[in-house]
């Protein structure tokens, strides 16, 4: 029996119109729905004609995925091969998977700075002419790239940060996650809790030590700004900070990112303290890599790959209509105990 139209559109649950506007490579077919019915339409072996979809100007054909990369002084230290430092690959896998659809190439452009202030040169291939756009992945944009993306003429979205108000955003929930990790330490009947944080510049540090302050203020435990530490986000600050905060007699710590947390458990080992039963130390990513790690330390989970794909969703609605006003999109996390961590880590071996 020849395979029709009304055969692809049954095996699809679309219309018959819908199929014959896909398959003659018609603009008004969703690019995710196009690929379904010409996979279906192969896969039953249809021996009509399938025309290549028509050009639309409003789908971005390349865009520029900007990760900027703080360059290490010295080499880091074995212990973060236990992080996965995992944010900017699935947030990219998100995008890649939307761009792929739509035949969009993402390119991936590093921009390697020194400091936050630092007079870095942009990389040329973040200046080409075919670029429709960018997103940027990250908590920290050096000043150099940002004044290039306030000024650019084309869309810019921002994940992980926001750099402008009148600039896209898709962030985590930050000051929500460090107001409900403090709900649950004071449940959990801490009183002294520690907050380590990263970056100074960083508006996400910033949000999650906002957070961190308006929970102590919403549970009534006491504000001690001796017990909020920053600067970093590596392990090794994690580790000195750790033992300040230790030394200051904290039943709890809370970091802005797992690697600080990792950091802040050498710490408690090397002083014969208990984590979890005599210090509660909780992250903030679910980049933990072994169940050693996640045994031990709470974190929280962010959803990254959605985050990538509503980020090129945007990208591309900015594009059909520049003058749309811009938004920010506030992504909730989920909280993740140590044991559940644990437990999670070993299914997936």
């Amino acid at each position: 029996m020849s395979v029709t139209i009304r055969t692809i559109a049954k095996a699809a649950q679309v219309s018959p119109a819908t199929v014959s506007r896909a398959l003659s490579g018609k603009k008004d077919v969703a690019p995710q729905t196009r690929k379904r019915i010409i996979a279906l339409a192969q896969q039953l072996g249809y021996q009509g004609k399938i025309q290549p979809a028509a050009t639309d100007e409003k789908i971005p054909r390349h865009i520029a995925v900007v990760i900027p990369n703080q360059r290490v002084r010295f080499p880091r230290p074995p212990e973060h091969r236990r992080i996965s430092w995992s944010f900017n690959h699935e947030v990219y896998t998100g995008i890649e998977e939307l761009a792929h659809m739509d035949q969009c190439t993402a390119h991936i452009i590093i921009y390697s700075y020194e400091h936050y202030y630092s007079n870095d040169e942009l990389p040329p291939s973040l200046l080409s002419a075919d670029l429709q756009g960018y997103i940027v992945l990250g908590g920290l944009i050096p000043v150099v790239l940002r004044d290039f993306l306030l000024a650019v003429d084309k869309p810019v979205i921002t994940v992980g940060t926001q750099i402008a108000p009148h600039i896209d955003a898709v962030m985590a929930d930050n000051v929500g996650a460090m107001r409900e990790c403090v709900r649950y330490l004071h449940q959990q009947n801490h009183k002294r809790i520690g907050f380590i944080g990263g970056a100074r510049e960083s508006r996400i540090d910033s949000e999650k030590l906002a957070g961190y302050l308006s929970g102590l203020i919403e549970t009534g435990l006491p504000v001690d700004l001796e017990l909020v530490r920053e600067g970093s986000m590596q392990a090794q600050a994690g580790y000195e900070h750790g033992l300040f905060l230790l030394e200051k007699g904290v039943d709890a710590i809370m970091c802005s990112y797992d690697a600080l947390a990792m950091g802040a458990l050498r710490a408690a080992n090397e002083k014969g303290i208990k984590v979890p039963e005599e210090v509660h130390i909780v992250g903030f990513g679910d980049e933990f890599n072994d169940e050693s790690l996640a045994a031990l330390l709470t974190t929280f989970r962010v959803p990254k790959t959605r985050m990538g794909r509503i980020a090129y969703q945007r990208l591309v609605e900015r594009l059909r209509d520049p003058k749309t006003e811009p938004v920010r999109v506030v992504m909730p996390t989920s909280f993740v105990e140590a044991l559940q961590l644990q437990r999670e880590r070993i299914a997936e071996k």
